[in-house]
């Protein structure tokens, strides 16, 4: 196989015989004895740094957050929760990040954020939302992941996510 094509092209196609498919390992976490071992308190705090000068935040105050286990013999990091001028950032243990902006951003009247939204009309917002914030975080390029999850009652709730790919 031919791992130097460009990187938005998939490295097989459908006459190549597949020998081995390259493997990524999640280094937000590995384990040890019996352990998780997640990003630490530093490196969280660096990134939600990072992401509060991308966004132009202020940093105010922050806490790390704590879980304990089932025989509460052990407490460890879960995340931290940083509050900004605006809001607020928080930076789950393994990267997971959310950035909350208290007065919202206004979207012109072609996108919407709503729970009943169609795929299409979601993942066509978060094109939109990633023209401007793709930058806050470290990836090649993004893609609209957004999908539909239901209540117990069956109500319906968009989720508007996206993926990174070639993450650096």
């Amino acid at each position: 196989m031919d791992f130097n094509q460009p990187k938005n092209s998939l490295p097989w196609n459908e006459e190549i015989e597949i020998v081995a498919l390259p493997i990524y390992k999640n280094l937000s976490w590995s384990y040890w004895e019996g352990h998780a071992e997640f990003l630490d308190e530093d490196t969280l705090l660096a990134m939600a740094e990072d992401v509060a000068e991308k966004v132009n935040m202020e940093l105010i105050s922050g806490f790390s957050t704590f879980e304990v286990t089932a025989d509460e013999k052990e407490r460890y990091l879960s995340g931290i929760i940083v509050m900004t001028d605006l809001d607020q950032i928080t930076i789950d243990k393994n990267g997971e990040i959310f950035v909350g902006f208290s007065e919202g951003v206004q979207l012109p009247k072609e996108y919407r954020i709503s729970d009943t939204a169609t795929k299409e009309e979601a993942n066509a917002t978060v094109n939109y939302l990633l023209e401007y914030y793709s930058e806050m975080f470290p990836a090649e390029s993004w893609i609209p992941a957004c999908y539909v999850t239901y209540d117990w009652e069956g109500n319906p709730s968009m989720n508007y996510c996206a993926v990174g790919t070639g993450m650096v």
